[in-house]
């Protein structure tokens, strides 16, 4: 798969650097950029990151059971709803 653009964004000075890096520990990168003028700290649409957390965990319950063997538990899903 390869990377499409989703946005531009431009900066008052040209940049020195762009990191991506979890700055503030929740598990989520955020695009670091650094211009002559500072660094500016762009973050991802968190809505984005829990829907895709969501799916991940879900994909990984199934693995899970289908490697266990045992019945999906119908009961699971709406404990996860609630959050």
């Amino acid at each position: 798969r390869g990377y499409v653009l989703v946005w531009k964004r431009r900066f008052p000075a040209p940049a020195y650097g762009i990191f991506s890096t979890d700055i503030n520990c929740d598990g989520a990168n955020e695009l670091v950029v650094v211009t002559l003028l500072g660094v500016h700290i762009l973050q991802p649409n968190l809505a984005h990151v829990r829907a895709k957390l969501l799916r991940q965990l879900v994909l990984a319950a199934h693995q899970s059971e289908s490697e266990s063997g045992s019945e999906p538990n119908p009961k699971a899903g709406s404990e996860r709803e609630a959050v």
